[in-house]
């Protein structure tokens, strides 16, 4: 396959080997092109797609930056082996990857725009036979950041007050719920968004229009939270740390600092609110040292920094430098307060270029949607490969949920850190005694969960089985149960734990497993 750059023809991209090309820009933009022939292609995937279905699209277009998503793209056939992989190792300046469907030519037009001065490695992955996990791995390889270091906490059970309470979060609200939440097994509490406004509200269709419309001033609610640095000690005393919500890139319109500051902003409003421009440094060094000192202040144990993202990449409009300053002086900053900070980023900038800046990645909002977890979370594994803290998106479900269900939502959750957002007091004994069968399974099996091989198996358009491994056990989240004969072979020999999450009964070791139950 002929690589032109800037329209040059530069390099032959090998069959049967994995190319890496030496890019060094001439410019503020670099032009990749190369034709892919459309032979044994059934999928695409990219990082954050969370999308497994084997389909050709008539065009794949996204753009990545340090703040969202990673610069690599995919082509694989039926069985998940990749026909040809591209990718950069670029993983901070804007990038817009494009693959348009040549019907005439039977190609795939594939065109890559890096922004930047920077040189990089150019990798065109053609090797026969190659499952898409592992290209994806020996791309990370090559662009891995060095000496990571999770804080123990990082991989502790975390209890969110997002769904549950939404925006009417309050002191009492917290303190009825920490006791319980303690006993159950989590041992970080993250106070989600509504503790700086006074108002109460959920989120409805009728007010998320001007929910963010307040936020920006980073000032607790004195009528929510009346003695909070006490309420803080409270919390901690029982055993949980504390993390607040914070967005810095949010000025809410009827904000102080909004009407202070409008310069600092663009000029587009979205639910609210306009978003930081990162090129503004006197703005980005105020908001950073307003949330580092609300950490340091109140003897917070990290944050959880939420819409990183929110400010999307462009190769017009580049923003990957300015907000790589940003998120370098907010990590380091709270990082001071302790080496033991733990700081959350959302799934958009789950990134292997985020790894040295935050302790734990969450999958992206998916209340009530137990499969949609499981494959964000699958996504995510893919993207950043084994030993990184991923973290579920909060479990939330109706009171009135089947118990199988409920037992679903805390399945698909072992695939990362369990994650809850329920009132705890109002739940059912029998949701709750669920909760607490899944979260001992994961305390039992920590050190395989989080220190094993990950695997995925596919079916034709999902995560079939998720499986984890070290020389001894072996654990299943099985979510196809014809994927079950499969997977048992893999396991022979080891300590065998099955979740089913498929819709059927299976047989293991002469054991029938119940949909949404497990062998345990």
């Amino acid at each position: 396959m002929k690589v032109f750059v800037n329209s040059t023809e530069c390099f032959e991209a090998q069959e049967n080997l994995l190319n890496h090309f030496p890019i060094t820009p001439a410019g503020d933009k670099t032009v990749i092109k190369m034709a892919l022939p459309i032979v044994d292609l059934h999928g695409v995937w990219h990082c954050n797609a969370s999308e497994y279905q084997l389909r050709l699209p008539w065009k794949v277009e996204y753009t990545s930056a340090l703040n969202r998503g990673m610069p690599y793209l995919a082509f694989f056939n039926r069985s998940r082996e990749v026909r040809c992989a591209v990718a950069t190792g670029n993983l901070i300046d804007d990038t817009c990857f494009s693959a348009a469907l040549n019907q005439q030519n039977c190609t795939y037009d594939i065109t890559f725009t890096v922004t930047g001065s920077t040189p990089f490695p150019l990798t065109v992955d053609l090797r026969e036979g190659v499952q898409l996990q592992q290209s994806i791995a020996d791309w990370r390889k090559g662009v891995m950041p060095e000496n990571l270091n999770f804080p123990a906490g990082a991989w502790e059970p975390v209890f969110c007050t997002w769904y549950a309470v939404h925006g009417e979060v309050s002191a009492k609200w917290v303190e009825s719920q920490m006791r319980k939440v303690k006993a159950l097994g989590f041992s970080t509490l993250i106070v989600d968004d509504g503790w700086c406004y006074d108002e109460d509200k959920r989120v409805t269709p009728e007010t998320l229009p001007n929910w963010y419309n307040t936020i920006g001033d980073w000032k607790v609610s004195s009528r929510k939270f009346p003695n909070f640095k006490e309420h803080v000690k409270t919390v901690q005393k029982t055993g949980l740390k504390y993390l607040l919500w914070v967005a810095p890139h949010f000025f809410g319109v009827d904000s102080e600092l909004y009407r202070e500051h409008p310069e600092w902003v663009f000029e587009k409003v979205h639910e609210g609110c306009s978003h930081l421009d990162t090129s503004r440094r006197d703005a980005v060094d105020f908001i950073s040292d307003k949330l580092i000192a609300l950490a340091g202040e109140n003897g917070l144990d990290g944050l959880k920094i939420d819409f990183l993202d929110i400010v999307r990449p462009s190769v017009d409009a580049p923003i990957g430098r300015n907000t790589k300053y940003l998120i370098e002086k907010l990590s380091s900053g709270l990082r001071r307060n302790s080496a033991e900070t733990l700081i959350e980023f959302r799934q958009g900038y789950a990134t292997i270029g985020m790894l040295p800046f935050a302790t734990q990645f969450r999958a992206g909002d998916v209340p009530f949607d137990w499969a949609y977890n499981f494959r964000r979370l699958a996504d995510i594994r893919l993207s950043l490969g084994d030993g990184v803290p991923i973290h579920a998106d909060p479990a939330y479900w109706a009171d009135d949920e089947y118990p199988e269900n409920v037992a679903r939502h805390m399945m698909v959750m072992m695939l990362a850190v369990p994650m809850l957002s329920m009132d705890v007091n109002a739940m059912p004994a029998e949701h709750l005694s669920i909760v607490k069968y899944y979260l001992d399974l994961y305390h039992a099996k920590k050190t395989l969960l989080n220190t094993g091989h990950w695997n995925f198996c596919f079916n034709s358009c999902d995560v079939g089985a998720a499986t984890v491994e070290n020389g001894s056990e072996m654990l299943v989240i099985l979510n196809d149960s014809t994927m079950l004969e499969q997977v048992l072979t893999a396991a022979a020999g080891r300590e065998l734990t099955v979740l089913n999450i498929s819709s059927d009964t299976v047989t293991v070791n002469g054991v029938d497993i119940e949909p949404g139950s497990t062998n345990f």
